[in-house]
């Protein structure tokens, strides 16, 4: 072999060598490049995220929120309470004279009754069942029949200062007695803070009060000396047969002012305000205030219940006294939220409290508030417009 034969093989050999690495690389670029180059995507092991937009359509409902049902009513003014009302209420005579104004506690009685005594006048007959809140309750003045007759619808043990020939005695009529008269006669010559009842030396020293317009209760006084002696709780609950409702829907005939006339020359007014649908109890020509916070006087109901008067002395002896049937059955008023309809009451015996039916029989529903009952005899008259 020449020795330019020779130079032209390893040339031959040099060139292929250097062809081979160049495809070699073009292959590898190739391979990592193919993306860009075929416009596909190979699988990688690095985690990607494809960022999306999803439109999401939320309807919210408005549920509108329930009041839990009222499981338990006060059985005297119909609020809605936690447990049924095991303590039984408190009656207070309180005097209703005209020199005996203001009064303390009246506008805090759940129910107040307003009977005519003897002489042409009447009195109160409180039932509390939050006594033990009232720091000053009164002017307290003495039982009289219809008083315990009253306090024994409500199995409520009566707190007064002495008493008629009757009242003193637990008649509830000219010949019957209750049979374990719940009672608590109070007096007070000073203002001792330890006792149950003070006199307020202030209205007799300096502001002129008769004697007898100055006695007063201490409401947790009174209560604690009452359960002791009594024990005034029924642990089942103490129920009065009375049906209550938030919105009573007013029955009868318009009654924006309503005029009682007892049988003496006392007269008592209720006018209606639309804006708390209350009646407001006017007096001796005057809104009726309870000094005990300066408020005036009103109730979310308002009743009247004829009852025959009859006068008589007892044992035929001293003067006359008033006795009411209320034994028995009768007609009366209520007015609610601005009207008036007739009603009917009815009650089989002393210690039963009574039922009231408007005239086509149906159950008396009352508004929940506290409550004003006048006993009327047959001529006393009630009047509105």
């Amino acid at each position: 072999m020449s020795e330019s034969t020779g130079k032209k093989k390893w040339i031959i050999i040099v060139v292929a060598i250097v062809l081979a690495v160049i495809l070699a690389v073009d292959v590898v670029i190739v391979l990592m490049f193919k993306d860009t180059i075929f416009g596909t995507k190979a699988p990688t092991t690095q985690n990607t995220t494809q960022a999306t937009t999803t439109v999401e359509t939320t309807i919210e409902t408005t549920t509108a929120p329930t009041e839990p049902p009222i499981l338990y009513r006060h059985p005297l003014n119909g609020t809605p309470i936690d447990a049924p009302l095991t303590t039984r209420p408190v009656a207070i005579s309180i005097n209703n004279i005209q020199a005996c104004l203001p009064q303390y506690g009246v506008s805090k009685a759940d129910i107040l009754y307003e009977i005519e005594t003897e002489g042409g006048i009447t009195r109160f007959c409180g039932l509390f069942t939050n006594l033990g809140s009232l720091d000053q309750v009164g002017p307290i003045r003495s039982a009289r029949s219809y008083f315990n007759n009253v306090s024994a619808a409500y199995d409520a043990p009566l707190v007064h200062c002495g008493g008629s020939k009757t009242g003193i005695k637990g008649y509830y009529d000219f010949t019957h007695k209750l049979t374990d008269w719940e009672h608590l006669s109070v007096d007070a010559s000073g203002d001792d803070p330890k006792k149950v009842a003070f006199r307020d030396l202030e209205r007799y020293r300096e502001l002129g009060y008769n004697w007898e317009h100055t006695l007063f209760g201490r409401g947790p006084k009174l209560l604690s000396k009452l359960k002791k002696t009594y024990g005034l709780v029924e642990e089942k609950g103490v129920d009065y047969g009375l049906t209550f409702e938030d919105a009573v829907v007013a029955r009868g005939e318009t009654a924006e002012n309503i005029t009682i006339k007892f049988l003496g020359t006392k007269k008592t007014k209720m006018k209606y305000d639309a804006t708390t649908g209350k009646y407001v109890m006017s007096e001796y020509g005057k809104d009726l205030v309870d000094a005990i916070d300066g408020s005036t006087v009103s109730f979310n109901n308002v009743m009247v219940i004829k009852a025959d008067q009859t006068k008589k002395r007892f044992n035929g002896k001293g003067t006359l006294l008033s006795y009411y049937d209320m034994i028995g059955s009768g007609d009366g008023y209520l007015a609610i939220n601005g009207k008036i309809e007739k009603i009917k009451w009815s009650r089989k015996k002393v210690t039963e409290p009574f039922s009231y039916t408007y005239a086509d029989g149906s159950a008396v529903t009352f508004n929940v508030g506290n409550t004003y009952v006048a006993v009327v005899d047959f001529e006393g008259t009630v009047t509105y417009k």
